[in-house]
């Protein structure tokens, strides 16, 4: 019984291996097509390297074995747009984690944004900000910077940023992750992997945030960003 038992569980596993497997490669095919309709290019792989100064973004400092797959990219109004799946090991042994997320990056010449990163705020963070952590606050928006995490070292610039209808924008779409400096923003949600039929919405949401960060100038205090 117990040998029977043993070879259904290993049999449960690789089906469900399998099964995983065919959805990735589903996805896959799916994005790849949705690139051929938007008229965009699609690499399987890129370096890290094809985000411009990628270094510079927290995003891409986290963890080990970081990797870009299923990329997506093209042009909409003089903005290039990428949509691609990032994600990055934490961990060892029997307690690694990889995490995986769809990100959406803007590079428009219309833009230029003090560095800033933004994510929801946790537990964690809030006893930090307790210890003295960075935690920038925005005047008369207490639920905003209340459940989001906005740190930069420039911060009255980034208090600039973050005027009522850029604040508007993430109390009517909660959990969003951004990052920016200079002409580059990048969107996501954190451990979400967006499907080919919810990148539009996601490419939407860009158009959104952007419009509203492009309403007005955005003067750097060091001038043009890099």
């Amino acid at each position: 019984m117990e040998i029977l038992t043993g070879l259904v569980f290993v049999v449960i596993l690789y089906a469900l291996a399998v099964l995983n497997h065919q959805n990735t490669q589903d996805r896959i095919a799916a994005l790849r097509q949705l690139a051929t309709r938007l008229g965009w290019s699609f690499q399987d792989a890129p370096p890290l390297t094809i985000i411009p100064h990628v270094e510079r973004f927290e995003l891409f400092t986290q963890g080990r074995d970081r990797k870009i797959r299923n990329y997506l990219a093209g042009e909409s109004g003089g903005d290039q747009l990428a949509v691609f799946d990032y994600s990055y090991a934490t961990g060892a042994d029997n307690a690694q984690k990889t995490h995986s997320q769809t990100v959406l990056h803007v590079h428009s010449p219309r833009l230029d944004l003090p560095l800033f990163s933004l994510r929801p705020e946790n537990l964690l963070h809030r006893i930090g900000g307790l210890v003295g952590h960075q935690d920038i606050d925005i005047e008369g928006h207490p639920a905003f910077s209340g459940e989001y995490l906005l740190r930069g070292q420039d911060e009255s610039s980034i208090r600039a940023v973050f005027e009522p209808d850029v604040v508007a924008f993430y109390e009517a779409n909660r959990g969003r992750c951004t990052t920016g400096a200079g002409p580059d923003l990048l969107l996501w949600r954190s451990a979400t992997l967006a499907t080919a039929d919810e990148v539009p919405a996601l490419l939407e949401l860009g158009r959104d945030l952007l419009a509203r960060l492009t309403s007005r100038a955005l003067p750097h205090p060091n001038g043009p960003a890099a």
